[in-house]
């Protein structure tokens, strides 16, 4: 999925798609972009860094206390399941954030890190998620199997598609709003007003998303850019407050 807006390039991939590593290197050659925006935040940067260069892999901000416990075991479950999948398909989690981490060190490009810090994320997961709802998402799954509804073919190898991407999310909004507003609205905006900073700065921006991510990044810019639009003078300083 590729998006564009302004001076920037969204690339929506795929964390396990081998598919994401060459659309990136024809993206990547068709556009020659001056900075790489990736969605990743410091932590999980260096712990990337650190397998890309066969170094132990520090994974600090799993730390119950600093997470919460529930923060803690939905991150050991999501990795597990991520790295499994990765497994299955012979390549390592995250192929499309280390595809562009090369290919801007080997054309020189600037690297700019656009996400959320993970340990907010996880620790909004233990604290802004009602019981309720975690219930739900680990009872789904088993439900599922007595409910027949519209099925997908899925190729984990390949990009999903957008009317993928879309229904996932739409499901989401609906049946778990508060999981959405923590793991993609709130970063959606957080990575957005990070963009945002470079809007229309002369610098062709190639932006690396999870596809699940790009329509409403884009969504985020659009209406930044029509609040600068009505006051110019509008500050868009970036700040976090890393408590919240």
């Amino acid at each position: 999925m590729i998006r564009r807006f302004a001076n920037f390039v969204l690339f929506g991939g795929s964390h396990i798609a081998g598919e994401s590593v060459s659309t990136l290197r024809t993206l990547f050659s068709k556009e020659n972009p001056d900075v790489v925006a990736l969605e990743l935040d410091a932590d999980r940067f260096n712990s990337l860094i650190a397998r890309m260069n066969h170094l132990p892999v520090s994974k600090g901000y799993y730390s119950p206390g600093r997470i919460g416990i529930q923060g803690f075991l939905f991150a050991k479950i999501a990795s597990f399941i991520q790295g499994k999948l990765a497994l299955r398909l012979g390549v390592q989690p995250g192929v499309e954030m280390e595809e562009s981490i090369k290919l801007a060190r080997k054309f020189n490009k600037n690297v700019i890190l656009i996400d959320k810090p993970i340990e907010v994320t996880l620790r909004d997961f233990s604290s802004k998620i009602p019981l309720s709802e975690k219930l739900r998402l680990l009872a789904d799954p088993f439900l599922s199997v007595f409910h027949r509804g519209e099925s997908y073919k899925l190729d984990l190898n390949k990009i999903p598609s957008e009317k993928l991407v879309d229904t996932a999310i739409e499901v989401m909004k609906s049946r778990y709003p508060h999981l959405y507003s923590v793991l993609v609205d709130s970063r959606n905006r957080f990575i957005a007003k990070r963009l945002f900073l470079f809007y229309n700065s002369g610098e062709k921006v190639l932006v690396v998303l999870g596809a699940g991510h790009v329509k409403g990044v884009l969504e985020y810019l659009k209406k930044f850019e029509r609040d600068y639009e009505k006051s110019p003078s509008l500050s868009y300083s970036f700040s976090v407050n890393f408590k919240s």
